[in-house]
């Protein structure tokens, strides 16, 4: 009888330390799997950052062809307004310069 008791108190005690390995093995295989779960996590927001920043890039790059596009228009406007100007200018001088060379022709005409 007090053979058993011995060796129920053995089973009892070599069980609970079963029990206490098998606790601390699926302690630790929770925390890695938690850490794992933390290292993806941290993966997936690394990657979902980058993803959104070439996502404005190229967003960036479409409004800056666009701005450029009508930025571009308006300057050949410009460059169409100025050009007409200056030619607005240079046909005024050469009109001067006609009357100028037949007032100058008249004034020799006369002299003779």
């Amino acid at each position: 009888k007090e053979a058993m008791e011995e060796a129920r108190v053995e089973i009892d005690a070599v069980t609970k330390k079963a029990w206490e390995s098998r606790d601390r093995h699926v302690e630790k295989a929770r925390m890695e799997l938690q850490q794992q779960f933390l290292r993806d996590k941290e993966k997936a927001v690394h990657w979902l950052r980058i993803e959104m920043q070439q996502h404005q890039q190229v967003e960036l790059v479409k409004l800056r062809a666009e701005l450029e596009r009508s930025l571009g228009v308006e300057s050949l406007v410009e460059v169409g307004q100025r050009q007409l100007t200056e030619l607005t200018e240079l046909k005024s001088k050469l009109l001067q310069s006609e009357e100028e060379h037949l007032e100058m022709q008249e004034s020799q005409e006369s002299e003779l």
